[in-house]
This record gives structure tokens, C-alpha cells and sequence, in this order.
């Protein structure tokens, strides 16, 4: 973009160039006031308010992204613009805003910027790719470390304090098992929801009488009862109950009053995918809270699932049933 200045006196005109400004704003979700957008745009804008050959093209900002990774919405708009050659410069408050992985921000800063000619400028860090020396090159590598043991650390701590949290028999995840709820006056403890409790009883009861969990869906949804989530969550959007929620509550050890935490977790603070834990990392708190189902019917309705036993007709079990087959 281009600026004419007209000098009647002196018949001349002057032509300034105007650099075309990608100011990259992110945030993320757990970041305090002083890294707000708001404050972010301020510092960017009185940045270049002085400075004649700068003009905004365009504000790309990610809100409530991590910086772990390069899957941002903002952000990948902006590298499209920088391969279509539509931005001169980028200008970011610190790295950090770029991002905290140090491979990924390595390769914007050493191979993309420099393949397109995009100069970079981090106001904090008091880095401008137009001064680029030795110096500039190792206090960009050295901050780039340390943006990414940032997120390092505090997961660490995070996950340490909720793992003493689980240790210490808490209950630390966002919603009550269907059956309980969490106690308004004990923190991190659950309590029996009586009305719900009222259908897991009736769920385990139902298998030693020898119903099918198929039999058991049928009923549940024929008297309308509202589905697991549904009460939970306090709505009834006249969802149905399926075989898979009966198998979820009659396979949860938590209604024998044991709590069993951890049974999944990320795989790093930078792939926030999630891999069921190994048997031997499972946190068990032993009798932690109120029963539902005692230890001995939570047993037998595991024996009948795994070998299909059926009860006959004088509701008693059919010992050889699920071990006996036709040859």
C-alpha cells in the first residue's frame, strides 16, 4: 500500500511505502487480565502509531486457544495471508502469543517468515527481524525453550495437585456418577441421588432376575424415565435409553461405595487427546462413600454378564449356563 505526499512548494512528490501489519493477538483459556485481548491490541496499536511505514492490514485473534499446538483458527488465517504475500510484517506483545511449542514455532520463525520475507516483530521480547544478529537468533531460540516449559510446568503442578486431590479420596471430575450427586456441604464428596440411585438398583436387581439388558432399555423407556445425562444435566429432551449406558452403570465399581479415578488421561500437556489408563495407574479409594449395590450382588451381576447365566423359571440360577455347549 502506497501513501502520496504532495509538496506544492517545492513541485515533488514523495512516495512512501506502507508495510502491511499482521498483529497476532491469542489468549488462552486460563490466562490472566494481563494478557487480554484487549491489552494485547493496545500495546500493538501504540506500537506502530509513530511509526510512518507501518499500516494494520489485519488483527488475527485467537480467543481462548492453547498455545501448544498450531490448530488455531486465527492463526491459520494468517499464514494464508503470508503465503498469498499479503502481510510484511507480524507483529506479536511476546513469542509466547505465537505459540509454546518449540518445533512449531521454530519452523515459523526460521523457515516460513524467512520464505515469504516476513519480518518479525515481538514488542515485549524487544526482537525486530529487521536487526536480526546472532544475538537476536539465540534470545529467540532461548525464549521459544522456556515458552514451551511454560505449559510444561504448569501441567505438572496441575496434575500433581489433582492426583493428591484423588489420593486423598476427592472426587474431582466435573459431574457426579448417574446415581449420586456431589455434596453441597462437603467439598469433592458425593452423595446418593435417591431418585436416581432408585434405578441403578433396579438396573443390578433386574440382571440377577435373568432380563436381558435389551428387556431392561425397553423398560426404562416405556415408563419414560430420563436417561443418565439428562438427569444429571437437569433437562428432558426425550432422549432413549440404550444397551450401552445399562452396560456403563452395571460395570462401574463406584456403586459399591468404592471411588476408581484416573481411568483416563492425556497423553502430554501438548496432545490433549485422551488414552485409557493402564490397570496398575488407576487411583482406588476403597469404601469412600455411601453404597448403592453391596460388593457380593455387584459380583454375581458380573459373573452373569460374563458367562450369560439365565435364571429358570424357580428363580434360581442355572449353574452350568454359560459354560455348556451344544457340540
Amino acid at each position: 500500500m502506497y501513501q502520496y505526499h504532495f509538496n506544492l512548494n517545492v513541485l515533488e512528490v514523495v512516495l512512501i511505502l506502507k508495510l502491511r501489519v499482521a498483529a497476532y493477538i491469542r489468549i488462552s483459556k486460563k490466562e490472566k487480565e494481563v494478557n487480554s485481548i484487549s491489552n494485547q491490541k493496545d500495546l500493538i496499536d501504540y506500537y506502530i502509531k509513530d511509526k510512518e511505514d507501518m499500516k494494520i492490514y489485519n488483527y488475527y485473534v485467537d480467543n481462548g486457544y492453547s498455545g501448544t499446538n498450531f490448530d488455531r483458527p486465527e492463526l491459520k488465517r494468517m499464514l494464508k495471508d503470508i503465503s498469498n504475500k499479503k502481510v510484511d510484517i507480524v507483529i506479536v506483545k511476546d513469542l509466547s502469543r505465537l505459540g509454546r511449542n518449540y518445533i512449531e514455532v521454530g519452523e515459523l520463525l526460521d523457515s516460513l517468515l524467512p520464505l515469504y520475507d516476513v519480518r518479525l516483530i515481538s514488542i515485549n521480547d524487544n526482537i525486530d527481524g529487521l536487526n536480526d544478529e546472532e544475538d537476536s537468533y539465540l534470545l529467540k531460540a532461548l525464549l521459544n525453550i522456556y515458552n514451551e516449559n511454560y505449559p510444561r510446568d504448569i501441567s505438572n503442578k496441575v496434575k500433581t495437585a489433582l492426583t493428591t486431590k484423588k489420593v486423598n479420596g476427592e472426587f474431582v471430575t466435573s459431574y457426579a456418577p448417574y446415581g449420586y450427586k456431589k455434596s453441597r456441604y462437603e467439598k469433592n464428596k458425593i452423595i446418593i441421588d435417591i431418585e436416581a440411585a432408585k434405578i441403578v438398583k433396579m438396573i443390578f436387581d433386574n440382571i440377577e432376575r435373568g432380563l436381558s439388558k435389551k428387556e431392561i432399555v425397553d423398560i426404562l423407556n416405556k415408563k419414560k424415565i430420563r436417561t443418565p445425562m439428562e438427569h444429571i444435566k437437569n433437562t428432558n429432551e426425550g432422549k432413549k435409553w440404550d444397551i450401552s449406558m445399562i452396560t456403563g452403570i452395571i460395570k462401574n465399581k463406584v456403586y459399591t461405595g468404592d471411588l476408581i479415578q484416573q481411568k483416563r488421561k492425556r497423553i502430554s500437556f501438548k496432545n490433549h487427546r485422551l488414552i485409557k489408563t493402564k490397570e496398575d495407574e488407576l487411583i482406588i479409594t476403597k469404601n469412600n462413600h455411601m453404597e448403592i449395590i453391596s460388593k457380593e450382588q455387584f459380583a454375581r451381576v458380573q459373573d452373569i454378564i460374563k458367562h450369560s447365566v439365565k435364571v429358570n423359571s424357580n428363580n434360581e440360577y442355572d449353574i452350568f449356563s454359560g459354560y455348556l455347549k451344544c457340540a
